[in-house]
């Protein structure tokens, strides 16, 4: 079956209300209070602010601890689309689509660039941005996939806050239900032993007052036994219902493990849709848009604490050659050991991404430029002492570095 996919960002397109949604919240209102008159009960016996704290405070506890802060709060962007889902756009789609190719028509593929400004949606002005650098289409193409990727996987991750909700919500109203009610009874039985007690007590009292010492004595002894048959029923009823009590919690603490254990799977699932949708899958470094978010990262830390940061940029000599000579496996073999090199000289804080095609990035932060002049020289020294061949024949790689210190311009980093 294919698989049905919509571009990441549709939010902005106008949204119809969602009729069923609200039908079906209301529906389930009417169904609570209904089955609670049929039974007898009273409206008012519905609102508890202690079990909706329980409840409430419980569940969101229990969601902040298993979810990252970037999930949560897109999940709480995507709650209005219970009422308000997002349109497809199609014919707007088509529309814009038309419009951009008499733009290329007219002024060719850099006349696209003040298009992709103008443009408010990411993924679009991304899309644009890769036709205006000349990307072939089979790069845009799975550079957009992998987009689309990784958004279905955030709008998964938001999705499953409300499902571990709808999970982790009757597990602790029970929780709640059952303190509630054993608090409850409990009470209930410590004010009928007072009672109890109380008229054992006035009994022997009243026998005191008496003058018939065989009335005092019976009254005593069966006060005192009454009185410890109440204590020890009393402490025999406590012990039971705690014992029932520990089975009930001990169980949903089982529950609660397996929904922990399914919500680490799915930070796992997450951070793996991330690295794929950030990281180069042929070397494994950053990719173009991971480097985005890493120099992004890095520039503000930069400003913040006034520490050094440095770029090197690679290019790979020949690389163009060696592909039409050997193939592109032997490029691809380049390519990786390129990457391997930049990975092994660089430090645990240093990034290495490749920026597109046979160019690489590598950000150290905290190092100045004659630390980065270093690194290059290294670097350069080493592809070139490597040996590189391909069945035996002898490859010419070595690779050109340049410098850098970012700045900040009008636009951003």
């Amino acid at each position: 079956m294919a698989r049905t996919r919509s571009r990441p960002g549709s939010s902005g397109l106008a949204a119809k209300l969602d009729y069923l949604s609200i039908a079906g919240i209301l529906l389930a209102f009417a169904a609570v209070v209904g089955g609670n008159l049929l039974e007898g009960g009273h409206t008012a016996s519905l609102v508890q602010l202690t079990a909706f704290v329980i409840v409430f405070g419980g569940t969101l506890g229990a969601i902040l601890v298993q979810t990252p802060l970037p999930v949560f709060l897109l999940a709480l962007k995507r709650l209005k689309w219970v009422f308000l889902p997002p349109s497809q756009g199609g014919q707007e789609s088509l529309k814009a689509i038309v419009g951009w190719s008499r733009v290329v028509r007219k002024d060719g593929l850099l006349g696209l660039q003040k298009v992709a400004d103008k443009e408010t949606e990411a993924f679009t002005r991304k899309g644009l941005e890769l036709l205006v650098d000349g990307s072939e289409p089979d790069v845009i193409r799975k550079i957009l996939e992998l987009e689309i990727d990784s958004a279905e996987t955030r709008g998964y991750g938001a999705a499953r806050v409300y499902e571990a909700m709808g999970g982790y919500s009757p597990t602790i109203g029970i929780i709640g239900a059952v303190m509630l009610s054993d608090s409850g009874d409990s009470m209930d039985r410590a004010t009928e032993l007072e009672k109890g007690v109380s008229e054992d007590v006035r009994s022997i009292g009243e026998a005191i007052d008496s003058d018939d010492i065989n009335h005092l004595k019976q009254a005593v002894e069966g006060g005192l036994s009454q009185l410890t048959h109440r204590v020890t029923t009393y402490i025999a009823t406590e012990k039971e219902n705690f014992e029932k009590t520990q089975e009930k919690v001990e169980l949903l603490n089982s529950k609660l493990l397996r929904m922990e254990d399914e919500a680490r799977d799915l930070r796992g699932q997450i951070k793996d849709k991330q690295d794929l949708a950030i990281k180069d899958p042929l070397t494994g470094v950053y990719n173009r848009f991971g480097f985005d978010e890493r120099i992004d990262e890095e520039f503000a830390r930069h400003e913040r604490m006034h520490s050094p940061l440095s770029l090197v940029f690679v290019d790979c000599n020949k690389f163009k050659k060696i592909n039409d000579t050997f193939g592109h496996k032997a490029g691809d073999t380049v390519l990786l050991k390129v990457a391997e090199t930049l990975s092994n000289r660089a430090r645990t804080s240093d990034i290495v991404a490749r920026y597109g095609g046979d160019e690489f990035v590598v950000i150290l932060p905290d190092t100045p430029i004659d630390g980065a002049q270093r690194f290059a020289e290294d670097a350069s020294r080493i592809i070139l002492e490597a040996g590189f061949n391909n069945n035996g024949k002898p490859l010419d790689v070595s690779i050109s570095c340049t410098t850098a210190i970012p700045v900040a311009v009008s636009t951003g980093s």
